[in-house]
């Protein structure tokens, strides 16, 4: 089978430890390693050095069979941007085009392409916006830009309900979000975990440092990010911050960003480390990471991320919904309630070996049920038996 993967994000893959990067050099492995033909195809990778067409050194570079990469250009209509699709398209003859996002739907049906094309997304489009709104009414900020949140809400609201209909299938990496695809839209709907590859064949994670250490990861300006900090400032940090002053535990704030002047003061005691190049040497010292999101969007790549690490998991119960495969006392320790979550933590703390039982769960489960190969596996099944 011959796949193309049409992106119109400014995003390269790569096994970086940046999600959006990492998840689509998962999507690539994982259809590779099933021995699918895939090509890539990027309309705005956002850096002149891959201006160019192909090149075997950067096909090889991504994984992929072929690549075309493309800078934008302001100069070229929409028309004259569909047609530079044209061309791959012709020169791969995909049996399926994989479009990730609604821009790229877009794109390729404006091609003369006829063959079967799905849309992948992870979460509903129109959520992150409403979230927003949300976060500057519960946790403080500035209200000057809610009328436009607002606005940008209901544009992309329809543009969900009018574009999702031109695919033929629809993947969603949140489990709740498909739901609400397969019931909105009527089409055929995969729901899998985001694709991450696996790091290590036995898991690496044998001890935890002491004092205990706790993680909080996650880009500082993003939607889930902050709402989870809010809830966690108001409702954990101050069981635990006892804790922290006497310097039994230690939790460690890692992420791209400045984190707003609030969630500082109110957490006077965290460590704040700003974006971290290599996350295995942080990972490998944790006791667990701290997942505190409190909204039901999308799919929490991270929690992945201590999975293939075999580290344990504290998370709030609205992860669990868009990834069922969060299971409580087994590979997590999952709850709604900011007592329930510093009661976690200090469990952790006084029973290391709990973190490394709950740890190794995460790591089986990972290895055999949620990473990258097995996602390609369940796709290429869902376009075997649903799609072609």
């Amino acid at each position: 089978m011959k796949i193309l993967i049409v992106d119109t994000d400014k995003i390269l893959p790569g096994p970086s430890y940046s999600g959006s990067s990492l998840v689509r050099w998962g999507l690539i492995k994982g259809l590779k390693n099933q021995n699918v033909d895939v090509g890539f195809y990027s309309a705005s990778p956002g850096s002149n050095e891959f201006d160019k067409y192909d090149g075997s050194e950067i096909a090889s570079e991504i994984g992929v069979n072929q690549v075309w990469l493309r800078q934008p250009n302001p100069k070229f209509s929409k028309e004259e941007s569909v047609r530079k699709l044209q061309g791959p398209l012709d020169e791969f003859r995909p049996d399926v085009v994989l479009a990730l996002g609604m821009e790229s739907l877009e794109f390729v049906r404006n091609t003369r392409y006829r063959g079967k094309v799905g849309i992948v997304w992870v979460d509903l489009e129109f959520l992150p916006s409403l979230y927003r709104i949300y976060n500057t009414f519960i946790y403080g900020g500035a209200c000057k830009g809610i009328i436009k949140d607002l606005i940008k809400t209901w544009n992309r609201y329809r543009k969900v309900i009018n574009i999702y209909p031109k695919a033929d299938f629809i993947i969603n990496h949140a489990a709740h979000h498909a739901d609400w695809h397969r019931r909105t839209h009527g089409k055929k709907t995969l729901y899998v975990p985001n694709p991450v590859p696996p790091l290590f064949k036995e898991n690496p994670h044998k001890e935890v440092s002491k004092p205990a250490r706790f993680i909080l990861l996650g880009g500082l300006g993003s939607v889930s990010t902050t709402s989870g900090l809010g809830w966690f400032a108001r409702h954990v940090y101050p069981l635990i911050e006892p804790n922290l002053i006497n310097g039994e535990i230690e939790i460690h704030l890692i992420g791209r960003h400045t984190l707003r002047a609030p969630f500082v003061n109110k957490m006077r005691h965290l460590i704040y480390r700003g974006y971290v190049e290599d996350l295995v040497i942080e990972m490998l010292k944790a006791t667990a990471l701290l997942v505190p999101t409190p909204i039901t969007i999308g799919f929490r790549t991270r929690i992945l991320e201590a999975f293939r690490h075999g580290v344990a998991v504290i998370a709030h119960e609205a992860n669990a919904v868009g990834m069922p495969e969060l299971k409580h006392e087994h590979n997590a320790l999952v709850s709604k309630k900011g007592k329930d979550f510093a009661g976690a933590i200090l469990r952790l703390t006084n029973k290391p070996i709990d973190a490394i039982t709950i740890g190794n769960n995460g790591f089986s489960d990972f290895s055999r049920q949620l990473n990258s190969d097995f996602v390609g596996s369940k796709i290429l099944e869902f376009l075997d038996k649903e799609v072609l």
